[in-house]
C-alpha cells in the first residue's frame, strides 16, 4: 500500500471516529443545534423590532436578512472552529489521547480527518438552521444561490485559516478582488425573497 493511501485512509479514520462521538452524544448535539436555532432567530428578530421603534424609511425584511446571514455564518465558523479546535479536549475526555498522538500517522493526516469532518458537519449544521430560519421568517430560497454560497463558506474558511498560519507580517491590504466577491454577495443577498414576518 503507498504512503498515501495510508494516510488518506488514516484521514478517513478520524472522520469515522468524529461520527460515532457525535452518534454517542447525539443528545447534546440536539441542544447545541435547537440553542442555535433560537440563537440566529433571536438576533435576525431584531431586524422586525427595528421597524417597529425606528418608524418609517426601514426596510425590516433585508435587515432581518442580513442579520439572519450574519448568525448563520457566524455559526457555521463556531461548529468549523469548535472540531478543529477541541481536538485534544476530545480525545482527553474520550481517553485516546495517547493513541491518537502517538499513532504512526504525521500530524497533517489527523488534522486533515479533523478539518473534513470539521467542514461537512457544519455545512449540515448550517443548513438546519438556516430552513428553521426560512420557515420561521418566511424567506423564499427559490432564488437563492445555495450552491454558491457553499462554496464560499468552504473557500472563505480555508482562506481564514491559511491567514490565521500566516505572520503579521504577511498579512495584505483589502484588494478589489475581495471588494468584487462582496459586491457580488451582497447582490446575491438583494436578490432573496422576503416575506412578510
Amino acid at each position: 500500500m503507498s504512503a498515501a493511501m495510508y494516510e488518506l485512509k488514516a484521514s478517513c479514520a478520524f472522520i469515522e471516529r468524529n461520527i460515532n462521538i457525535v452518534k454517542r452524544y447525539w443528545a447534546w448535539e440536539v441542544v447545541w443545534l435547537v440553542y442555535s436555532i433560537v440563537n440566529s432567530l433571536s438576533v435576525s428578530y431584531i431586524g422586525v423590532g427595528m421597524e417597529k421603534l425606528g418608524g418609517q424609511g426601514i426596510d425590516s425584511h433585508f435587515l432581518v436578512l442580513c442579520l439572519a446571514v450574519g448568525t448563520i455564518v457566524w455559526r457555521y465558523l463556531t461548529v468549523i472552529f469548535y472540531w478543529v479546535t477541541d481536538v485534544i479536549g476530545i480525545e482527553r475526555w474520550e481517553g485516546t489521547i495517547e493513541y491518537t498522538l502517538m499513532a504512526p500517522i504525521q500530524r497533517i493526516t489527523h488534522m486533515l480527518g479533523q478539518t473534513s469532518f470539521a467542514v461537512v458537519y457544519s455545512l449540515v449544521h448550517t443548513g438546519v438552521i438556516l430552513a428553521a430560519t426560512a420557515l420561521f421568517f418566511n424567506l423564499s430560497l427559490a432564488r437563492a444561490n445555495l450552491l454558491g454560497a457553499t462554496l464560499m463558506l468552504i473557500t472563505r474558511s480555508r482562506a481564514g485559516h491559511q491567514l490565521k498560519q500566516s505572520p503579521p507580517s504577511a498579512w495584505r491590504k483589502v484588494d478589489v478582488n475581495d471588494l468584487d466577491l462582496a459586491a457580488l454577495q451582497l447582490d446575491a443577498i438583494h436578490q432573496i425573497d422576503v416575506g412578510q414576518v
